[in-house]
């Protein structure tokens, strides 16, 4: 994967129908949704170009934080229909 739009393909196709329309939409009319990739639209994150990729480094300071790899998920609710453990998953780190 190297974009969150694969993310969100690799989600689509992993999990059921029920789920993927529960995860990839909002509320009512979805405007708060529809606001927040508008938003976010407006954020780049700009590598430097023309440097030495065999050693890539992603961290970045995000509002005065350190993060080492610049991808967070929002709060959601219903994490059994992405996984058999629901919210117990949620409490490991990632990648575990």
């Amino acid at each position: 994967m190297f974009s969150l739009s694969d993310f969100e393909q690799f989600a689509q196709q992993s999990l059921s129908s029920d789920a993927w329309s529960y995860y990839s939409s909002g509320a009512g009319l979805q405007q708060t949704m529809k606001d927040n990739e508008a938003a976010f639209l407006r954020y780049r994150l700009r590598p430097r170009v023309l440097r030495d990729v065999s050693a890539v480094d992603t961290r970045t300071s995000i509002l005065g934080n350190a993060n080492d790899f610049p991808v967070c998920v929002g709060v959601t609710a219903m994490h059994k229909l992405g996984h058999d453990d629901g919210e117990l998953a949620a409490r490991h780190e990632p990648n575990q």
